[in-house]
């Protein structure tokens, strides 16, 4: 599975834009560009070339994006044939939330509990992050 940042720099090199990226990943902007700022500290190379308004990959980010397609078409197929072997095959399903107290106090219950009211049992964690990880996402990715 992909990680989340690398999933952000798929659609930021997809849409070649961090703000269209964030739109549709339903992300703030800065969120957007930490998570690739820490994947270039990463890779220890920038990837992407910032120009005025626009960008484009740089020539460590066009390999990078081309093998994390691969990767992710690997993936498809094989939960195409994971499905197929067992009928009841369906990948953990991870989804974080994030919110403010008060929303996650009396927002945030009724809407979950409506969305996975007809779904099987799944395990629900809660936790309180601190302030910091609203902006940069989960556990400091």
């Amino acid at each position: 599975m992909l990680s989340h940042p690398h999933e952000i720099f798929l659609e930021v090199a997809r849409q070649l834009s961090f703000t269209k990226a964030a739109q549709t990943l339903f992300l703030s902007q800065s969120a957007v560009s930490k998570q690739v700022k820490a994947l270039e500290e990463h890779y220890k190379t920038g990837l992407f070339e910032r120009l005025g308004n626009s960008i484009q990959l740089t020539p460590a980010g066009e390999p990078l994006y081309r093998k994390l397609l691969l990767a992710r078409q690997l993936q498809h197929e094989l939960h195409q044939e994971f499905t197929e072997l067992s009928p009841t095959f369906s990948p953990q399903v991870h989804m974080v939330i994030g919110a403010s107290t008060t929303i996650s106090l009396y927002v945030i219950p009724p809407v979950l509990s409506a969305y996975l009211g007809p779904l099987p049992a799944y395990p629900v964690h809660a936790q309180k992050p601190q302030l910091r990880e609203y902006s940069e996402g989960p556990a400091g990715t």
